[in-house]
């Protein structure tokens, strides 16, 4: 079987290498990945550069990538230059890859890509006779509209709540033969909206052990840390009335993330003992996990999430909604706790059992830490491998 990955997502690397391993992988149409550093890095300035130097990964086979890095390159430009029409840069940007994808395509026996760079592509190989994986990073469209909805109306916001490309991303469904998805959550609202749970597999992600990594606390306060944007689809407005209801000495919640103009009127006047980055790079967020107590993510929906993960790494207990897709990875009361939805009574619960009981946040901690060393991308790998397997026996 042949098949053909196309994706501009650096941690597909890892689902090329895992195709690559099984004999399967013909092409791998990427964006700024590359097998072995290039002379021409050194042309760039500096932050373009270094970013060019990240994309190189030495355990990619050079004979099965094609690389579209000056696509990337100047989409990444565009964003800096021009932030402020960042939906019309990435659809700009999703058609063009997909249209330059479609150029580079052979015939295959599977087209393999990640959702909103593939439909061209996609219809080009099906008429070739192949069959569709659409891999899915996030949960079904119309599901996200749907509790974004109920969302606004529960703050009384005033915005749009839609999905961008929904419809484009509803075409793509259309012609998908198998989905790969990376929870629980996320298949069970493909299935809710009519995609049939046999051609629904969960893959879930892994993370870089490598980069978080338990540390020293340095002081005894009570801390919470949040990560994400701060957003009404990230429920962070139930964490801070959770936290509110937290005794006041020796606590702190750390929350770092962009905040949404829209929601900017509810982070205003917190909390002296709430603090808030707006940008912390990703090298050194393990300071910052590694200076807290446990890790909170209420979100109404998550498809995954990888800083859940990152925070386990660390050796965090965590509290996640059961709308977020790393809550596969919970056991509770063990490693961290599973909490409804729009439920702040349900988190200051879980938080204040945590503030008064260090000997649990202790045990906790460890068992986080020994969850986490099993989430890794070789494990990611191995259960992608296992998907193709079931594919061609289907397909045979």
């Amino acid at each position: 079987m042949k098949v053909i990955l196309s994706s501009n997502i650096h941690h597909y690397n890892y689902t090329a290498k895992s195709l690559d391993r099984m004999g399967l992988l013909d092409k791998y149409i990427t964006g700024s990945q590359f097998p072995r550093p290039r002379k021409f890095f050194r042309f760039f300035p500096g932050s373009y550069r270094k970013y060019l130097e990240h994309q190189v990964d030495s355990g990619l086979n050079p004979n099965k990538v094609e690389s579209m890095w000056m696509l990337e390159l100047a989409y990444k430009m565009a964003l800096r230059m021009f932030g402020r029409n960042k939906e019309f840069i990435v659809n700009l940007h999703n058609a063009i890859f997909d249209y330059k994808a479609s150029r580079k395509l052979d015939r295959c026996d599977c087209f393999h890509f990640v959702s909103s760079i593939g439909y061209r592509s996609a219809k080009k190989s099906k008429r070739g006779g192949a069959k569709i994986i659409v891999d899915d990073r996030a949960q079904h469209p119309v599901y996200l509209e749907t509790i974004l909805e109920e969302e606004f109306r529960l703050l009384d916001l005033k915005g749009d709540y839609r999905v961008p490309r929904r419809d484009a991303l509803l075409k793509e469904y259309e012609i998908g033969d198998y989905f790969i998805v990376p929870s629980g959550f996320s298949k069970r609202t493909f299935v809710q909206y009519g995609i049939d749970e046999k051609r629904v597999y969960v893959v879930p992600y892994g993370f870089n052990r490598g980069s978080f990594y338990p540390m020293p606390k340095k002081d005894d306060v009570f801390r919470v840390i949040f990560v994400g944007q701060i957003t009404p689809r990230k429920g962070f407005v139930y964490l801070l009335d959770a936290f509110k209801r937290l005794p006041v000495h020796n606590t702190e919640l750390v929350m770092i993330g962009k905040v949404d103009p829209l929601v900017k009127h509810l982070m205003e006047n917190l909390p002296v003992n709430v603090v808030h980055y707006e940008y912390v790079p990703n090298y050194e967020l393990v300071e910052y996990y590694a200076n807290s107590s446990v890790f909170v993510l209420p979100s109404i929906s998550d498809a995954f999430s990888l800083v859940v993960l990152e925070a386990m790494g660390t050796g965090l207990p965590v509290i996640v909604s059961e709308n977020v897709g790393a809550a596969d990875v919970v056991e509770e009361g063990k490693d961290g706790f599973v909490v409804p939805i729009r439920n702040a009574a349900a988190i200051r619960d879980k938080l204040q059992l945590l503030y008064d009981d260090r000997s649990l946040r202790e045990r906790m901690s460890r068992n986080s830490l020994a969850k986490a060393k099993a989430y890794t991308w070789d494990r990611y790998m191995n259960e992608l491998q296992q998907v193709y397997r079931h594919i061609q026996e289907q397909i045979r």
